[in-house]
């Protein structure tokens, strides 16, 4: 990730981390800077620390794993691109659009965790529970040419890592709102929710 803050008087022009960070992250960073209070839940952890000159603030942890998440389920044909018409072959849509149609599982629900050493990408489907899934030693092989999944010798950091998925999606889903909603009208008010 590579930022540019020109109004941040103090930022350290090419500084550079070896930490995890996550796209969504620029949301609390943008937040941050424009010192703007969150109205919404998010998981997104301010940058801002990076970015200047003195050092990180004693309490500062940082990120130990990042996730991505995607795709869609083979029940879902509507979210596939194509699934309403493929477009014209001149398209650059095209054949992304048709090998969604021909090959549903290469864009099924995808979860990744990484931390600084390795990464697991688990896929799975309601036909496919686990379907070409991937894990990679980051340290032996930066570029990801040999897939460890299915190595028995990786077998207890594979459970660990998804171990560390269904923590972060128990942890990340099913997210209230900040306001009140009356059940019957479905009107919501717009200040945070406080209890009575």
């Amino acid at each position: 990730l590579v930022l540019r803050a020109p109004f941040m008087p103090l930022a350290v022009a090419g500084k550079t981390t070896g930490e995890l960070v996550q796209l969504f992250d620029i949301v609390a960073t943008t937040l941050e800077l424009a010192q703007i209070e969150p109205k919404h839940v998010h998981f997104s952890r301010s940058l801002a620390p990076y970015l200047g000159s003195v050092p990180l603030p004693a309490d500062f942890v940082p990120r130990r794993f990042v996730f991505t998440e995607g795709g869609y389920a083979s029940n879902e044909p509507r979210d596939h691109e194509g699934w309403d018409g493929l477009p014209d072959k001149t398209s650059d849509y095209y054949y992304k659009s048709a090998l969604q149609m021909a090959d549903p599982l290469s864009v099924c629900r995808a979860v990744s965790v990484r931390n600084l050493t390795h990464k697991l990408v688990y896929r799975s489907d309601p036909t496919d529970p686990d379907h070409f899934s991937e894990l990679y030693d980051l340290v032996a092989d930066p570029y990801e040419l040999s897939n460890k999944y299915s190595d028995p010798g990786y077998a207890l950091l594979r459970a660990d890592l998804k171990e560390e998925i269904l923590r972060w999606l128990v942890q990340t889903s099913d997210v209230t709102p900040w306001s009140v909603c009356e059940r019957v009208s479905g009107k919501c008010s717009a200040t945070p929710f406080r209890r009575r």
